[in-house]
């Protein structure tokens, strides 16, 4: 077996020479797919080949260390005997040089002899035995190595391979599970919600049919009552609602009117104001009484709320000075201050003539009581009767409702 692993690595480098050869040759030439992919196997079987040839070799030395153990063992079996066989011509000169013994003592010594000769065969049968074992074990741990690496190459792939398709198939399965126990939970709720629904319906459709039959087994008289009191119950929650609505319309309107007259107290008071300041810081050697009509007037309807434009026109006024006694403007600025002072006596006299401004103060007035109602629809409606002749008490509904 060898020596045929020998002729094939020998016919393999010749063969890989003589392709070495062709390449060099045609390295020029371009390459096709065919050719790459019989590259690509060669370089496959050249791997393959160095491997089985580092394994080789490592037989090989295992052979050439048992072959020198084996060299060994002979050399030193024969040793043995060469001693054995020196011993058995020393002893024999012995006895040869010793007086003649008799038969029982020879045939003691050569049992002797023969039971260390038969001592020294099993001696060898043991290590015959044991290099057997040995090489046995030797093919079996080859043969392991060889599935493993097998193993390793081939079988290891496959199995990540199955492995991976195992825990996509786990994902998928518990996203699955997921989807599911929501889709479940969520049908659950809606279940349990749509019952609650149902039982409350149905409760309520209970509680309608037992006020029903309630007032079935009531008079005809306490029947009409109580349609009644349905009726006075949706008037009455018709007339709070057309109170609320009212009660709304009228504070927009008062607060409409407050803004309507605040902004004209802004406006007439602060314009008089502002014309009387313009009007003293202007002119010369005017006297105005302090009790006359247009101090009363202005000081009486001052506002409490003021424009900003108004206090800065008057800060304006107050910050310019006033021309002293000894300066005299010309004719035509004296001419038109006396007219001004014409017109502004025609607008102190009007104003003095016309009504004074009053105000609007409100008061809070107490709002009809639910007694009162009752009582103003008694008498628009005779057929009602009073809630103190009620028949029907509160507690004959809730017992028959329950």
């Amino acid at each position: 077996m060898g020596k045929k692993d020998k002729k094939d690595g020998k016919k393999s480098k010749k063969g890989k020479k003589k392709k070495k050869q062709g390449r060099d040759g045609s390295k020029e030439d371009k390459m096709t797919c065919a050719e790459a992919l019989l590259a690509y196997q060669i370089k496959i079987k050249e791997s393959e080949l160095g491997e089985l040839a580092a394994e080789y070799k490592q037989d090989e030395e295992k052979n050439a260390r048992y072959k020198e153990r084996n060299e060994r063992l002979k050399a030193e079996q024969l040793g043995h005997i060469k001693d054995l066989l020196r011993e058995a011509k020393a002893q024999e000169k012995e006895l040869a040089k010793k007086e003649t013994v008799n038969g029982e003592q020879v045939d003691a010594e050569i049992r002797e002899k023969w039971e260390y000769i038969r001592e020294k065969e099993r001696l060898f049968e043991d290590l015959r035995s044991e290099i057997n074992r040995q090489d046995k074990e030797i093919v079996d741990k080859q043969l392991q190595r060889d599935y493993w690496s097998d193993y390793k190459n081939v079988v290891s792939k496959e199995h990540a391979k199955q492995i991976h398709v195992l825990q996509q198939e786990l994902s998928s399965m518990e996203q699955g599970y997921n989807e599911v126990s929501d889709f479940f939970r969520k049908n659950l709720e809606t279940l349990k919600s749509e019952i609650d629904r149902r039982k409350e319906k149905l409760m309520g459709e209970t509680r309608e049919m037992a006020a029903e039959e309630a007032v079935k087994n009531l008079d005809v008289e306490s029947r009409k009552e109580i349609k009644e009191n349905d009726w006075l119950k949706k008037e009455v929650t018709a007339y709070r609602k057309y109170v609320h609505d009212l009660e709304e319309t009228v504070y927009k309107i008062e607060q409409e009117n407050l803004r309507m007259l605040s902004h004209l107290f802004e406006g007439r008071p602060s314009d008089l104001k502002m014309a009387r300041n313009t009007f003293l810081n202007r002119t010369v050697n005017v006297e105005i009484p302090e009790d006359g009509p247009l101090t009363r007037d202005i000081v009486t309807l001052e506002p409490e709320l003021r424009s900003g434009l108004l206090e800065g026109i008057e800060k304006k006024g107050f910050s310019m000075d006033c021309p002293s006694e000894d300066d005299s403007p010309p004719p035509e600025i004296v001419q038109l201050l006396h007219k001004d002072e014409k017109d502004l006596q025609e607008y102190v006299e009007r104003s003095a003539a016309q009504p004074k401004l009053l105000r609007i103060q409100g008061r809070a007035m107490p709002m009809h009581s639910q007694e009162e109602l009752v009582e103003s629809l008694q008498q628009d409606f005779p057929g009602a009767r009073d809630q103190e002749k009620w028949p029907v008490t509160p507690r004959m509904i809730y017992s028959a409702i329950s």
